[in-house]
């Protein structure tokens, strides 16, 4: 049961990031909203693959 009123709480977003590990460091960055499927979260990181 939530007791919080209702426009009341913050956005909840899902993020997804590609890493090199050949530098270590973030290539992409992917955020989207929490009930996202994983699966259309790496389809907007497919370009960066090749």
């Amino acid at each position: 049961m939530c007791s919080q009123k209702a426009s009341c709480g913050f956005p909840i977003a899902k993020i997804s990031v590609l890493f090199s590990i050949a530098i270590g460091s973030a290539v992409a960055l992917v955020i989207d909203v929490l009930n996202t499927y994983d699966i259309q979260l790496a389809k907007k990181l497919y370009k960066f693959f090749n």
